[in-house]
């Protein structure tokens, strides 16, 4: 070093020809050890001694891991508060950056008629998943809706309306629904004319019940072919309208077709019967009380022998009458709509023509007694 000066040198031996006074001066430098943990990633810098005050800049190659089996690892920040990639830190301390990963679940939604606020996404493990549909059934406006049935999430089946799941693993959310057409069902005799009752109808283990009215009903039935089940109809007093009793009929129909909106007739093996009682002899009976059970319902004959017109069930019906203190009981079979004669052995005509036929036979016997015994009384005169 002739001549004065100043050498510097990051050797750590140095030889020195020592020609004049000189000083030599050993200058330190603070370093810190710095480790960097990716776990799931690879990073620009792994670990290593860094000198105080640098700001060293630490970089994740990938922040998202995506998994076969519908499961990532998403990249939430280094030691859970920083959350910067790439990091960039300066250096005061020893320093242990390890990066914190979410690990997050594939949840498949499919919503066919757009009723859930819920899409197809990554959701978070341990999350939760809280929704409803906005609404249950999603009408047309053409006498077609679909209806909302439960909710299908991987192969279980929910019934409740609200789903609330934690989302623990790859999900598929979606719910099963069934289509809805608007029938209007009218009930009928087999003459066509109106009836009112009840329709009980079943549909693969489904089981549905209705009221019908004389204008016809609206349901709404699920797509498909119903079997028509047990049909009842309100037997009425023709005179006063009241209601008897509702009775069980048979249906000429089998199925009822709900493919469509549409208007179904529905015909039962009901027939109007016209009661009239007469004798043996065919004369009407006036005044006999004439019980029908089946509609617990009696009614009293006109001077025709005219009773009253039903419209009744197909089967045998039982018919009890009562005449001047005499009871009598009959059976009629009700095959179809007809005019049925009610016979018991004698009519108040029969027997009124009957008194009245034996006392002019009585008055005619004594006349000609008596006639008899002026001629024999005649011929002994003379």
């Amino acid at each position: 070093m002739a001549g004065g000066g100043t050498v510097a040198t990051e050797e750590t031996v140095i030889k020195v020809a020592v020609n004049e006074p000189i000083r030599l001066t050993a200058l330190w430098e603070t370093q810190y050890f710095v480790e960097v943990k990716g776990v799931y990633s690879d990073t620009n810098f792994t670990s290593g001694w860094v000198s105080r005050g640098v700001e060293l800049n630490v970089k994740l190659m990938e922040e998202e891991i995506v998994m076969d089996n519908k499961t990532r690892l998403v990249f939430i920040g280094w030691n859970g508060s920083l959350r910067e990639n790439p990091l960039k830190i300066q250096v005061n301390k020893p320093l242990l950056l390890v990066a914190e990963w979410m690990v997050q679940y594939w949840v498949e939604v499919t919503d066919p008629l757009g009723i859930i606020d819920l899409t197809s996404g990554w959701y978070n493990k341990s999350s939760e998943i809280n929704v409803a549909p906005s609404r249950i059934k999603v009408d047309y406006g053409n006498g077609t809706r679909k209806v909302f049935e439960k909710w299908l999430v991987g192969n279980q089946t929910l019934e409740s309306l609200r789903l609330g799941i934690k989302v623990d693993k790859p999900l598929t959310i979606a719910y099963s629904w069934y289509t809805e057409h608007l029938l209007e069902i009218h009930l009928h005799d087999t003459e066509g004319e109106p009836l009112e009752g009840e329709v009980h109808l079943s549909l693969s283990g489904l089981e549905y019940g209705f009221q019908a009215f004389f204008n016809g009903t609206r349901v709404w039935l699920r797509e498909g072919v119903w079997n028509i089940g047990k049909t009842l109809y309100w037997v009425f007093d023709p005179e006063t309208g009241e209601r008897l009793r509702e009775l069980e009929a048979s249906s000429v129909n089998i199925t009822l077709n709900a493919l469509n909106p549409r208007t179904v007739n529905i015909v039962l093996r009901v027939y109007k019967v016209e009661f009239t009682i007469v004798d043996y002899l065919g004369v009407p009976v006036p005044w006999a009380s004439v019980t029908i059970p089946l509609v617990n319902k009696s009614w009293v004959s006109t001077p025709t022998g005219y009773v009253v017109s039903l419209k009744l069930p197909e089967g045998r019906i039982e018919v009890k009458i009562n005449f001047m203190g005499l009871e009598y009981t009959d059976y009629i079979d009700v095959k179809g709509e007809e005019k049925v004669f009610i016979r018991i052995p004698c009519s108040a005509y029969t027997l009124v023509a009957g008194l009245i036929t034996g006392t002019v036979v009585a008055v005619l016997a004594k006349r000609k007694i008596k006639v008899k015994k002026e001629d024999e009384s005649e011929d002994e005169f003379r």
